[in-house]
């Protein structure tokens, strides 16, 4: 039976649609917050370069072997990469903002339908304008206005197009890493429930209960921490070669294992002062030794780092001889 007064087919596309704009983790749980990065440093360069040339080259029947020899080429293309750049920045800054102030999944009313509203003024309707602005002033300064009206008519309906599917693609991205943000936030939930709360939280520790520092907890047991290959997690690995992840940045770990025991060797390494039993000097480079879990290996400390590496090593040293 249907669901009055919907007709069947109707209720598998809402169901399908809720799906689609489901909360991360279900509706019962908090929202994960986390804030997904969309790497428009990287990503948004080479993309607004190919986005550029191919707006310039498509409309021409000139090959292209002899369009790019041309100086005209030139005068298209940088004015259309640099109007796809901004573009495409202004586009992943807004959508970072909309993702912070109006989530996906906030309600099925207003949320996905005001949200995908305020998605389609902020990060199509907004840019097309700005890139039609861009292009009459150019337009304007090489003296042929007639192009305005030719660029709207044939140029424009793409690059709405264009700006439709970049939106889609963030849209996608979004979807995908907040799914790996859920399951990371559930595991950092389960892991604070076991430990004792933060001085920072309201509630009070009892009389006589003492808080451990995290550098304390694990200065026997884990040996190096590495990247997780995720902007937002870091990879534990312990002196029996277990692994285990960290729902938070090298950063912030570092942040609180920083000292006695613990010394960043590298921007992708941190290291147990236990997991190291010899350090190499080679002119000006520094090498250490580790043990377990990776006995044997060699790791170059970053030239950077080096002045400061060796002063701790020394003090864990004089440390060691009291």
């Amino acid at each position: 039976m249907s669901r009055w007064p919907f007709p069947d087919y109707l209720n598998r596309i809402r169901r399908s649609l809720r799906k689609l704009f489901r909360q991360p983790g279900g509706r019962k749980k908090p929202p994960v917050p986390l804030v997904v990065d969309y790497y428009e440093h990287l990503l948004v360069p080479p993309l607004a370069v190919f986005v550029g040339v191919v707006m310039v080259v498509y409309g021409h029947h000139i090959p292209f072997g002899h369009f790019i020899r041309s100086v005209d080429f030139y005068k298209a293309v940088l004015p259309s990469i640099a109007s796809a750049w901004v573009v495409m920045r202004l586009i992943v800054r807004d959508t970072r903002l909309l993702d912070g102030n109006c989530p996906w999944w906030r309600g099925w009313w207003p949320g996905p339908f005001r949200r995908t509203l305020m998605q389609l003024c902020l990060g199509v309707i907004k840019p097309a304008f700005f890139s039609l602005g861009i292009f009459s002033i150019y337009f304007l300064v090489r003296s042929r206005p007639d192009l305005i009206p030719r660029y709207i008519i044939e140029d424009l309906p793409l690059i709405i197009l264009l700006l439709a599917g970049f939106n889609l693609l963030c849209w996608a991205y979004h979807q995908a890493r907040m799914n790996e943000l859920s399951s990371q936030w559930t595991i950092w939930m389960r892991r604070i429930r076991k430990n004792l709360p933060n001085q920072d939280d309201d509630t009070a520790l009892l009389p006589g209960v003492e808080v451990i520092p995290y550098s304390e907890r694990v200065r026997d047991s884990i040996a190096l921490y590495e990247p997780d290959g995720q902007h937002d997690a870091t990879l534990c690995i312990g002196f029996d070669g277990k692994k285990d992840m960290e729902p938070r940045p090298m950063k912030e770990v570092y942040s609180e294992v920083a000292g006695l025991h613990f010394f960043q060797v590298r921007r992708e390494l941190i290291v147990n002062r236990d997991a190291i039993i010899e350090v190499q000097r080679e002119g000006d480079d520094v090498d250490v030794v580790l043990s377990k879990p990776r006995p044997g290996i060699q790791v170059r400390v970053s030239k950077r780092r080096k002045k400061d590496f060796l002063a701790w090593w020394e003090d864990g040293q004089h440390e060691a001889r009291k």
